[in-house]
């Protein structure tokens, strides 16, 4: 006798778990960069590349965790130089053009990279790459509070 066939549909089971990629080296882009924010015309091309480019070289050599568990400066006490802050937190001007460009509904949180000083790059994160969006040449998109 022959057994009627079943309807057996390929079933997908959704992972409610992100991978997590804080074992990964440090991966970034420029691709989504807000080019048109005043403090990128303050570079030269020198500055641009040896503030920034090779520092971002230099991170590729590190993973995730230790990026972000880097401390250090004179007023840090055990704090993070590397470190996420929650997107609502940008200034005005700038969350207005985040969510403008549609990255507030899948990214709620920015990324904050410690260049030098009080220079930072301010982006997000995917998939274990650091989207570089704003140059903070001055530590004024999130000041540090003292």
């Amino acid at each position: 006798m022959k057994r009627p066939k079943r309807n057996i549909g390929k079933s997908v089971k959704q992972s409610n778990t992100r991978r997590n990629y804080d074992t990964d080296l440090f991966k970034w882009s420029f691709k989504d960069c807000f080019y048109e924010h005043q403090s990128w015309g303050t570079l030269g091309a020198c500055e641009l590349i040896v503030e920034i480019i090779y520092k971002l070289e230099s991170y590729e050599t590190q993973i995730w965790t230790d990026l972000k568990n880097a401390s250090g400066g004179k007023r840090d006490k055990g704090g993070s130089n590397n470190h996420f802050i929650d997107a609502t937190k940008l200034p005005n001007p700038l969350r207005k053009e985040y969510i403008r460009r549609n990255l507030m509904e899948s990214y709620d949180r920015v990324f904050s990279l410690r260049l030098t000083g009080t220079k930072r790059l301010i982006g997000y994160v995917r998939q274990g790459v650091f989207y570089i969006l704003w140059y903070d040449p001055n530590h004024q998109i999130f000041p540090c509070s003292i």
